[in-house]
């Protein structure tokens, strides 16, 4: 297993590295989406039959995987969601040579979204090939970590929903959106940032490195993954009138500061509330007494922009 630890931030300027087919393994998340498996897997052989990958059925053989298995390799695929990448970011956060990349295959797929990573298996490969790097902000939060999205409130409220369910795909996180947003009551929040408390009834409160959710809503659409700052958005409560103009630039990408909505550059904050839960990148969490929030590092990830 993999002991080398991480004491002090690290800094990474874009690079090219020289990546051979046998520093690549794919992992696969076959609970993803709705990409079948195989047919990932027979692309892979189709364009090399030394290829490498590795079908991961649960977050157990994940792990296990990844802390024995892992110092084989400099580049990991992880081909499913969000989740599915934020399950690797423990791993990252004590390997810093290690080199990331996604073959999305997720519900929402914001980081990979954002990141410019298509479903197009040859062209991805021959991307790693060429080996252009970039960095990218790692957040940690209280004992785990996330790249793209924390949220509490109304989306981790959905999150929630959805983890419940067996359903999966666009179709099915509107169905659920749209179910919360009848029944959902604001939750309270204290948030301690930059000196500053913030304390009342809000909506949602989301800490961005990307600027989407996924799926194209963007709830901060000046963050950046790389510039050493998070944006913590703070919506309060919103009239039922003012949902569908919010739906409207949530989409497109037009949210702006107002009466209702709030946006904070921070590099840590500190958040308490009543919310029973929170999540991770998409992935449900229980809410802890409190989230300590910060950026720790930055890690490594194919360039493909």
């Amino acid at each position: 297993m993999l002991q080398k630890q991480i004491h002090m931030a690290i800094s990474y300027e874009n690079e090219a590295m020289n990546f051979k087919i046998d520093d690549i393994i794919f992992i696969i998340n076959p609970n993803s989406g709705r990409q079948d498996s195989y047919k990932i897997i027979d692309s892979l052989l189709q364009i090399d039959a030394n290829s490498h990958y590795f079908i991961s059925n649960t977050i157990k053989e994940f792990d296990l995987f990844f802390s024995s298995n892992i110092d084989k390799y400099k580049v990991v695929v992880i081909c499913g969601g969000d989740g599915t990448l934020n399950n690797a970011l423990k791993f990252v956060a004590k390997n810093s040579q290690l080199v990331l990349a996604m073959l999305p295959n997720g519900s929402g797929d914001g980081f990979a979204t954002e990141m410019g990573f298509g479903k197009d298996i040859p062209t991805l490969i021959e991307q790693i090939r060429i080996g252009d790097t970039e960095a990218v902000d790692l957040i940690e939060v209280n004992d785990g970590y996330s790249c793209n999205m924390i949220g509490i409130g109304l989306d981790s409220h959905i999150a929630a929903a959805f983890e419940g369910s067996n359903a999966r795909g666009l179709k099915s996180y509107i169905y659920f959106t749209i179910k919360s947003l009848i029944k959902y009551k604001p939750i309270q929040a204290t948030i301690q940032v930059n000196g500053t408390t913030f304390k009342g009834l809000y909506q949602m409160i989301n800490i961005a490195n990307t600027r989407q959710y996924g799926n194209n809503a963007f709830i901060a659409p000046n963050a950046k993954y790389n510039d050493g700052w998070l944006e913590l958005v703070l919506v309060k409560p919103l009239p039922i009138y003012l949902m569908p103009g919010f739906i409207f630039k949530l989409f497109s990408g037009k949210l702006k500061p107002s009466k209702y909505i709030q946006f904070i550059k921070a590099k840590e904050l500190t958040v308490k509330s009543n919310s029973e839960n929170y999540h991770l990148d998409g992935e449900y969490r229980r809410m802890p007494e409190e989230l300590n929030i910060s950026i720790s590092q930055q890690f490594k990830i194919i360039k493909v922009k």
